[in-house]
């Protein structure tokens, strides 16, 4: 991530990810739309063979991530802007089950 920051050479960028279009360069430089976001993952994800990968897929992995490291589950629903915590809770449960089913391959009795 640093290195692709560092080749944009853009310090003033508020955007993380920008167009790099070479047919449209008015584009360039411009924030990525959901929609052009959506279409790199889905492309992405097809030509490594991965199915059921989508923008909302990193959501959640990050939101797993942060439950799993332990940072409460407040913190969490106010990173991902969630007005309920019952949202988030969804989030928790998938950390914790998953943590069960390791729990269960590895309990040696």
């Amino acid at each position: 991530m640093k290195q692709y920051l560092e080749a944009r050479q853009d310090p003033l960028a508020k955007e993380l990810f920008v167009s790099h279009a070479l047919t449209r360069p008015i584009f360039r430089g411009s924030p990525l739309s959901p929609n052009a976001a959506w279409r790199i993952i889905q492309m992405a994800s097809k030509d490594l063979g991965l199915k059921g990968v989508h923008p909302h897929t990193f959501r959640r992995w990050r939101a797993a991530q942060m439950l799993s490291a332990g940072v409460p589950i407040e913190q969490v629903q106010g990173y991902l802007n969630h007005r309920s915590i019952g949202a988030t809770r969804l989030y928790a449960r998938a950390v914790d089950q998953a943590i069960e089913r390791v729990a269960a391959i590895t309990d040696p009795f």
